[in-house]
């Protein structure tokens, strides 16, 4: 460790790239900070929206949030759990259709060649 950092001081070209590097990491990390905040306060703005829009009261108290969030969280499982599902039918239907296709086809195939 003594010899890296005789190093940095006996060469101010390492020194200067080493700065340059941790400016470069020190920005990068402030970047995403800065972007996560931007994010959450976008996400709060859109829930203030929704509730202003909705016509509901604007929680005032941390538990009444919370129980406001975790309602708006499971009706946004619901229904993302109906469209789950009705997504995974209309695959198995798909699925079955082309199935029966491509059986159609292989046995019309295998008739062809007896027949030939």
């Amino acid at each position: 460790m003594e010899q890296l950092i005789n190093t940095f001081i006996a060469e101010p070209v390492y020194g200067i790239i080493a700065v340059v590097l941790a400016a470069l990491i020190l920005y990068s990390l402030v970047k995403k900070i800065i972007k996560m905040m931007m994010f959450f306060v976008l996400v709060f703005g859109l829930y203030i929206a929704y509730v202003g829009l909705t016509g509901r009261e604007i929680p005032t108290d941390k538990d009444q949030l919370k129980d406001t969030l975790m309602q708006d969280v499971d009706k946004a499982k619901e229904k993302l759990k109906e469209g789950s599902s009705d997504l995974v039918d209309k695959t198995k239907d798909t699925i079955k259709e082309g199935v029966k296709e491509g059986t159609k086809e292989v046995i019309k195939e295998e008739l062809d060649t007896k027949t030939k």
